[in-house]
């Protein structure tokens, strides 16, 4: 439904972490915001 409503730019799901994925996979989570923040930059 979000992807019909919504504008998402960027949408992940992980085979690993839970409900608190950010404190079970933080590696994750850097991994995922560092790959988010990269795109605009590169398209200048």
């Amino acid at each position: 439904m979000a992807e019909r409503t919504e504008n998402i730019v960027r949408r992940t799901e992980f085979e690993r972490g839970g409900h608190f994925a950010a404190l079970e996979e933080p590696g994750l989570l850097v991994k995922e915001v560092r790959a988010f923040f990269r795109r605009p930059r590169e398209k200048g």
